[in-house]
């Protein structure tokens, strides 16, 4: 995720960066491979489908972006998952790659200056932890740092747009190198990745294109191994993920409003299966985009061990 909001305006159909924000495309399977496949361009449900959720929760520490307006790069805030309604609590003038939560309900988020920094929920008041030490290349005008995020042990990981998974250390804000994932480094600067946890495994959400609209890596989701960084494919998802979160035993990919660039579809709430990578819309989002979500109540790491 990064901060080209800027630029995304001016590529109508497009989607820069932004907040790891890319073009995204219809996803499928190339028969007898288990590679996804490469297609066009293409709308994965009608825009009519999804409606204004009118089921409230659950709730989540989330982050709202707006891949067309700049200013802010994002703001933190709290959103209901079953209305789709995201209420802001602060701006965040640097931008960020994802949000964490350790065990005991600490939230952090990495920044666009490659910083480790912890959020107050109460009034979203931010302090530096310090430097990941990431860098690897990234592509033009990015940020080292793609995603970041939490299992819900509370165990801090990002990775960079090599694809390589670290740990983050959260007194120092130091990554740790854990392994290449053998997911294809990120190469275009439109594309789209989100990063997400449960108690044991990390959910990465990717697609790629290069400058002529074709497919490098079409939406795809994958299940990451946290201790040994190996990545197995689940299969293709939903399109236009710039943030994801497990809440409530439930992955959640949360989509771009494509009307901001002259496409007809809205940003939505999706629950992503992480047995095959089917999305199922769950209600409509009140702002563009949303870049990473974690629960909002409760200690993580206890639901995990009561398992």
């Amino acid at each position: 995720m990064t901060n080209r909001r800027s630029q995304a305006a001016r590529m109508a159909g497009l989607l820069l960066v932004g907040v790891s924000a890319g073009l995204v495309l219809q996803g499928g399977m190339t028969a007898g491979t288990g590679k996804p496949a490469s297609r066009r361009l293409a709308p994965t449900h009608s825009p009519a489908a999804v409606h204004q959720g009118t089921k409230p929760g659950p709730l989540a520490y989330a982050i709202a972006v707006n891949p067309a307006d700049p200013v802010p790069p994002a703001r933190f805030g709290v959103l209901d998952i079953g209305s789709g309604m995201f209420h802001p609590i602060a701006d965040l003038p640097n931008g960020v790659q994802g949000i964490g939560r350790d065990g005991e309900g600490r939230l952090y988020v990495v920044d666009t200056t490659n910083n480790l920094v912890r959020i107050n929920p109460g009034n979203g008041k931010t302090d530096v932890i310090g430097s990941t030490g990431v860098t690897t290349p990234a592509p033009p005008d990015h940020p080292p740092v793609d995603v970041f995020a939490s299992l819900a042990t509370g165990e801090l990981f990002l990775m960079d747009y090599s694809n390589n998974l670290y740990s983050v250390n959260r007194s120092t804000g130091a990554a740790t190198l854990i392994g290449y994932t053998g997911i294809p480094p990120i190469t275009s600067p439109i594309y789209s990745g989100s990063l997400a946890g449960d108690c044991e495994n990390l959910f990465f959400t990717i697609v790629e294109v290069d400058a002529s609209l074709n497919d490098i890596l079409p939406p795809t989701l994958y299940l990451i191994n946290p201790r040994t960084a190996v990545a197995t494919l689940v299969g293709p998802t939903t399109r236009g993920i710039p943030g994801s979160g497990f809440i409530d035993g439930t992955l959640y990919g949360f989509s771009l409003d494509f009307r901001l660039f002259g496409l007809p579809e809205g940003p939505h709430v999706f629950s992503i299966d992480t047995a095959t990578g089917a999305a199922t819309a769950v209600a409509d989002l009140n702002v563009p985009g949303v870049a990473g979500a974690v629960r909002l109540a409760g200690a993580q790491g206890g639901r995990c061990n009561a398992r």
